[in-house]
């Protein structure tokens, strides 16, 4: 589960007082898997189609020179990746690579289906299954798994008839498009359903709202990203109760509908398993899907693709609700007992000061699985009955624990089954860039550290359990770069970073931060946008978008220089300016509603993730 959708199950079940469990990330496949990929151009034209291994794929992303293939890297570094990926209606779509990954050296298993199809993973890894992803661990032989052999799509059913659109007139709404009505009349409608979706944001009636807008008070007035859409949950475009509207981008949107610019004419199909053994210790990797169907067609198998603290305390903010952060691992058993004192010839037990006595909140048990057996059988009371020794939890507080997984060997116990089934949800988080990025805009992360992590998503967490550096890419340990970068002198920045990221993601950050230091003055690009230079190299056109994102946030009110930042940028190529207006569009809003911007973005509009 993404980090964005943990957070809502975490504040639902936060509500209901129920304790969760968050786990780390999910399994891997095994470096000889097979991957139909194409790459593209920053055009998004089409540049060639290839097929190979998972690890070749994570060669070519990272641009990893092997013996005798290396011409590649050095003549496409401005490419993008796509694979096979499924939809919520079983249909094969191409969607973008963000990340591949290499996950070290684990155990792994055989699955093979009735049609002969085969596959390695670790025991974690999901595999589509009767609509859900679902490890190895947990199939059978027998089970049906989803698998892509080239089905053809009966399209008898998209020959429903439409029924039309409800529009409203609003001459001085900012996206508002214009109809020409017999051929004389000119009108600003805007579709009803996003209409009434604004008026809610706004805290108006739909009356309200309209007479607002046509009479030109924008003051405080707040409206939907031109980038997104209003969908008809019942597909019923006539229903316009705001129960029935759901505001998503415009590529789900597309992909919702099916109208997206791909290859729709597969589906998925469903066969048996036959069989599933282990094989051994095998070199694995992941990859890293685009939103919102973090999935891929490896070996014709359809296969699924976070900091855990964050996402707690996340969650309880927005329901205002304070958390008590317990390192378990640091506990002793007597610690959660208290210590023993007498009373009246009686022994009596002191509980210690870090658990609550009373409001509501969370009690929140990091690091739980590195916790020892004796600790965990401690907290097993005070879960379970909400009590230990002489000590009551009040009623108004809810547990949530989080850990690593035991398998990925990061100094973790075995949780005991006793302790895991007190827990009502047990929720796998996986590590997505594009939630960390929007969590990075909006919490002061450096925007050298952010137009890296853009340039280099594959860097955003790579853990390897067989190696002994401490150090390692994490979004964790990126906030502490970030930090780094801020707050140290230059000439610190690298030996610092080594023992953050490691060497390695250190080495190609500051190398990567040379270029940003090196652009363009943006008081110049301001000055004359027309005219301002611009690179072909991607890490530079990379860093140009996240200078020119953060000068944009600076100068949120000043619309001359918006303009100008939105014409320098309409000169990049469009799958860059499509990253700047996305950006953009979160922390300097007003530069959407600008001619230049709109132009843009009508223009481009199916790159707009």
């Amino acid at each position: 589960m993404k980090p964005s959708q943990v957070a809502k199950v975490l504040e639902s079940m936060m509500r209901l007082g129920e304790p969760v469990y968050l786990w780390g990330p999910p399994g891997c496949l095994a470096s000889y898997t097979k991957l139909k990929y194409e790459t593209r151009g920053p055009d998004g034209n089409r540049r060639g189609r290839k097929g190979g291994s998972i690890e070749r794929l994570y060669q070519i992303f990272n641009r990893i020179p092997s013996p005798g293939k290396g011409r590649y890297q050095q003549t496409n570094h401005d490419s993008t990746f796509w694979l096979q990926s499924v939809d919520g209606e079983g249909r094969i779509f191409k969607n973008q690579v963000l990340g591949v990954i290499y996950s070290g050296q684990k155990e792994c298993f055989r699955l093979i289906t009735e049609k002969g199809l085969e596959i390695d993973a670790t025991a974690d890894h999901k595999f589509l299954s009767n609509g859900q992803y679902v490890p190895i661990s947990e199939l059978s032989i027998g089970d049906s798994i989803e698998v892509h052999l080239n089905k053809i799509i009966n399209n008898s059913s998209s020959d429903k008839k439409r029924l039309p659109r409800k529009h409203v007139f609003l001459k001085n709404h900012p996206y508002a498009r214009t109809q020409t009505v017999e051929d004389k009349y000119i009108y600003k409608v805007l579709p009803l359903s996003r209409a009434v979706v604004e008026a809610d944001m706004n805290g108006l009636t739909l009356q309200e709202y309209k007479d607002r807008v046509n009479t030109g008070d924008f003051s405080n007035l707040k409206f939907l990203n031109p980038n997104d859409d209003v969908h008809h949950l019942d597909e019923n475009c006539q229903n316009n109760d705001l129960k029935n509207l759901e505001v998503i981008s415009h590529a789900e949107h597309a992909r919702k509908h099916g109208l997206q610019e791909v290859d729709l004419r597969f589906i998925t199909e469903s066969v048996r398993i036959v069989s599933i053994e282990p094989v051994g210790v095998r070199d694995t990797y992941d990859v890293q899907m685009a939103d919102p169907y973090n999935n891929f067609v490896a070996n014709k198998f359809v296969v699924h693709n976070c900091s855990k603290s964050s996402l707690v305390k996340q969650a309880a903010e927005r329901i205002d609700l304070p958390v008590i952060d317990i390192r378990a691992v640091l506990l002793d058993p007597v610690d959660l007992r208290g210590i023993p004192y007498v009373k009246d010839r009686t022994a009596h037990w002191a509980p210690p000061s870090f658990l609550p006595r009373e409001g509501k909140g969370i009690v929140f048990l990091d690091e739980l699985v590195n916790a020892p057996p004796m600790v965990q059988s401690a907290l097993l009371q005070l879960v379970l009955d909400r009590r230990i020794g002489e000590y009551q939890l009040p009623d108004g507080w809810r547990f949530v624990a989080a850990s690593n997984r035991v398998k990925d060997r990061a100094g973790s116990h075995k949780i005991i089954s006793s302790l895991a089934n007190r827990f009502a949800c047990h929720i796998d988080v996986e590590v997505d860039h594009g939630d960390w990025h929007l969590w990075a805009l909006n919490n002061g992360i450096a925007p050298d550290v952010r137009a890296f992590m853009t340039f280099r998503p594959a860097l955003l967490s790579q853990f390897d359990p067989n190696s002994d550096d401490p150090a390692f890419p994490t979004p964790r340990s990126w906030e502490f770069a970030s930090k780094i970068v801020l707050n140290t002198p230059n000439d610190l920045h690298l030996q610092a970073l080594q023992g953050t990221v490691g060497k390695g993601p250190a080495g190609e950050f500051i190398a990567f931060r040379d270029v940003y230091m090196s652009l363009p003055n943006p008081a110049d690009v301001i000055r004359d946008p027309e005219n301002a230079p611009i690179s072909k190299d991607p890490a530079t056109l990379y860093a140009i978008v996240g200078s020119m994102t953060e000068e944009s946030r600076k100068r949120p009110k000043e619309q001359k220089a918006l303009r100008a930042i939105s014409t320098y940028i309409n000169r990049l190529p469009a799958a860059f300016g499509a990253i700047f207006f996305k950006d953009v569009s979160i922390v300097a809003p007003m530069m959407t509603a600008l001619p230049e911007t709109m132009a843009w973005v009508k223009k481009h509009n199916s790159l707009i993730q």
